[in-house]
């Protein structure tokens, strides 16, 4: 069919059948066979990820390849229950969000090893061959076999997988038959696995940068996860050997581009790729690529799975996931809890009538019991059955009578659940949970609580001038106070400014999935810092802030909440009041189900979330972990910018005709003033300078990238100020005082304004970091009100 055409097809008989959208090309053999189990399907192979939520109305599956689901879809869909990616990975799909609205996201692992395996090896021939230059001339009517007849050959070469996994094993199987000896890294790895390693002779490796050193081709085949992003960054390049090859077939953002671009332009190594990381997310579309586009690259399309041996192996399963939910069955699901949840297990045991279940389900929501998993079995001969049910929270005096008194139940039980942490252990499905915290008493609040000095390193301790000499914070534990899990409202305030944010859990995963978002690069320095810190500390105070779009449950909290009795009020550091309510029970499931069903970007605290997440994988992943963070409106914090600042002495002239070159000037009084991308100060007199370049897209196009770029890292490298150095300055510095500090040394100053929040949250979402020191968001939230 031609692509972008709808193609609806409906069984007269499918009464009973479920409505399923394709969003990508699915072979027509599993079509048929989902329409001949009475389902309707509907093919549109042109919908990008853009249309996709204006077109998931009344659909119940969803099946897609590459166009990415973002939250906007389950935010949209009205029956909408399971969506298959029709491959193997889901970084594609917001799973959190589809978590949250109780959708099942499956995947299709394993069916696409060999296609993936036999493009890698390729693109490998292709550039040893150089096989796209040789067709490019011939087509063009050249003729060159000499310059074509000088390729190194891969035989006696040494090939490193970085990931080896079904994919991984399926090159290794192939480069050996090509006489390549295989590499891989030393690692626990599952029995069969151990074996295949064996039988194909792959070496091991201790660790990374020994398999980069003694590999002449190295070929990815990673998950993307935060753990893979940019591994290949300029240390990873900079073990490769010279001439070496790069392949990648797994997932865009594992590579840094910029660093692979400086890589190739220097000429040290050619690389073949068939994922881009900021690659179209729909099947065609315009775009341009720098990276795809260098002469020392040999590209393709993203189409590793896509031969018709893997699409029919891929389609193959697409059925059976489909097959398995109309049973009841989530196979290959990627956002259920790994484990079963709850804190009690009920047995009941009853005839099997209609509307016993439905009782016993009402007694526990009077109870404020939620339901976390049940099982109802029929015993045969089907005239009773027992329910095994999960629940959260602690049952109350009398429940099990109630529920025993039910007509027809034979017989109730209750058992505290193996994986529970308490009677008081509240989950959720929702990245977003209940907090199980102490809160400093209202007597000791004062003393207890301060700045986050144990997440910053002394040099940026500004309110502590005895921060480097001073003992580690120590909390006496007597000051705090238990209770049960909640949501809770924490408001700072200092005179017409007031700044209210909801603290709770958030998963660990949430972060490693990207429903929660981060812009800011971290110091491997600080991080293990940290890292000790937490292992080592008795308690853990540190809230990270967060940024969300605010929904009706937020502003109904709010409502409700702020006028009531707080649990604590005082005033803190720097004269800020603050106060700590506790979310109603009744309003928590809504606003943590809210909460959790967006997208959160980090404010404060990338070294704290960095930390905390290796300390979690080192802990194997537990599910119940989670972060104590801060959740503020996008417009619940000021955003501020960090200022440059040149020492001088800067000759004015050299400067304004570096800024020429790029800028528009104009005379203004002050920064106040300037409407372009920054204002500058140099010899008493301040300009406003408009950029008149084209933008670039993410954390490139940023005012800061642009300064960088085209003034300051080309006016330090002028031969006059060889001498001269460059001063971040803090945005809560006052611009009088450094420009009187530029008439004292001759210098120039770069005021900046901060980037509008769509940039920020945009340079998140492609995953990139903006430049060191560019945002400052202001208040930090306070440690010590909250120990977990």
């Amino acid at each position: 069919m031609p692509e972008g055409r709808p193609d609806v097809r409906r069984d007269d008989r499918a009464g009973a059948g479920l409505r399923i959208l394709v969003a990508d090309s699915l072979p027509q053999t599993a079509i048929d066979e989902l329409e001949t189990r009475g389902h309707e399907v509907v093919v549109d192979a042109g919908l990008t990820e853009s249309d996709l939520a204006d077109r998931i109305h009344g659909f119940d599956i969803l099946v897609v390849r590459s166009t990415k689901v973002k939250k906007g879809v389950f935010a949209n869909a009205d029956q909408l229950g399971l969506v298959i990616r029709a491959g193997a990975g889901t970084n594609t799909i917001a799973t959190g969000a589809a978590a949250a609205r109780g959708v099942l996201v499956a995947n299709v692992p394993g069916r696409n090893s060999a296609a993936v395996a036999e493009l890698t090896m390729g693109l490998l021939l292709a550039l040893d061959r150089r096989i796209p230059d040789n067709v490019a001339d011939l087509r063009a009517g050249r003729w060159d076999k000499k310059a074509y007849g000088k390729a190194e050959g891969l035989l006696g070469k040494t090939m490193g997988i970085v990931g080896l996994g079904s994919i991984g094993f399926a090159v290794a199987e192939r480069a050996v038959s090509f006489g390549i000896t295989v590499q891989a890294l030393d690692k626990p790895r599952e029995p069969y696995a151990e074996a295949r390693v064996a039988e194909l002779g792959i070496v091991t490796c201790s660790s990374l940068e020994e398999l980069l050193t003694t590999s002449d081709i190295v070929s990815l085949h990673v998950p993307s996860a935060s753990e893979t992003k940019h591994l290949v960054d300029k240390t990873f390049l900079g073990h490769l050997r010279p001439g070496s090859i790069l392949l990648n077939t797994s997932r865009g953002d594992v590579i840094d581009e910029v660093a692979l671009l400086e890589a190739l332009d220097a000429g040290t190594l050619r690389a073949g790729l068939d994922v881009y990381d900021d690659e179209p997310g729909s099947g065609r579309a315009e775009w341009s690529s720098t990276l795809a586009q260098h002469p020392g690259v040999v590209g393709t399309h993203h189409i590793g799975a896509s031969t018709e041996q893997a699409q029919v192996a891929t389609a193959a399963g697409v059925v059976e996931i489909v097959d398995a939910f109309v049973e009841g069955e989530a196979r290959n699901c990627v956002n259920l809890a790994p484990s079963r949840l709850g804190s009690v297990t009920l047995t009941v045991r009853h005839l099997d009538r209609p509307g016993v279940l439905a009782r016993v389900l009402d007694l526990l929501s009077v109870a404020r019991l939620n339901v976390e998993q049940m099982e109802n079995r029929v015993f045969r001969g089907g005239e009773a059955a027992m329910a095994t049910i999960d629940v959260a929270g602690a049952l109350p005096d009398g429940l099990l009578a109630d529920l025993q008194a039910i007509p027809n139940v034979l017989g109730v039980s209750a058992a505290p659940f193996a994986g529970s942490a308490g009677p008081e252990r509240v989950e959720s499905a929702s990245a977003v949970r209940p907090l199980q915290a102490r809160i400093v008493r209202q007597d000791d609040a004062a003393a207890h609580v301060s700045q986050m000095l144990d997440a910053l390193p002394p040099s940026e301790r500004s309110s502590d001038t005895h921060a480097d000499t001073r003992r580690p914070r120590e909390f006496d534990p007597r000051s705090y106070e238990g209770g049960p899990a909640a949501l809770f409202l924490y408001r700072l305030r200092r005179g017409d400014e007031e700044h209210v944010g909801v603290v709770s859990d958030v998963s660990a995963e949430a972060f490693v999935d990207g429903q929660v978002r981060g812009h800011e690069a971290v110091q491997p320095d600080r991080v293990e810092a940290l890292v000790r810190h937490f292992t080592s500390a008795a308690v853990r105070s540190e809230l990270v802030a967060l940024l969300h779009r605010p929904g009706p449950a937020v502003e109904a909290a709010k409502a409700e909440t702020l006028g009531t009795s707080p649990l604590v009020q005082f005033t803190g550091p720097d004269a800020w009041e603050q106060t700590v309510w506790r979310v109603p029970d009744s309003l928590g499931a809504v606003l943590a189900a809210e909460l959790g069903s967006g997208v959160h970007y980090i404010a404060d605290g990338h070294h704290r979330v960095a930390a905390s997440l290796d300390v979690w994988r080192a802990a194997g992943q537990p599910a119940e972990a989670g972060v104590m963070c801060v959740i503020y409106p996008f417009d619940g914090l000021r955003l501020l910018a960090f200022h440059r600042r040149v020492t001088g002495p800067v000759r004015p002239q050299t400067l304004r005709t570096l800024l020429s070159a790029d800028f528009e000037l104009r005379d203004i009084a002050g920064p106040d003033d300037a409407h372009g991308c920054f204002a500058v100060y140099v010899e008493g007199r301040w300009y406003d300078a408009s950029y008149t370049g084209i933008r670039l897209p993410g954390a490139a196009g940023l005012d800061i990238a642009v300064l960088n770029e085209h003034v300051i890292d080309p006016l330090l490298g002028l031969d006059e100020l060889a001498g001269n150095r460059l001063e971040i300055v803090s945005a809560l510095s006052s611009v009088p005082d450094q420009a009187r500090a530029c008439d004292e040394d001759g210098g120039a100053l770069f005021v900046l304004r901060p980037p509008p929040m769509e940039q920020l949250t945009d340079v998140a979402d492609r995953g990139e970091v903006m430049p060191p020191k560019t945002t400052y968001f202001d208040p930090k939230p306070y440690a010590g009100i909250f120990l977990r």
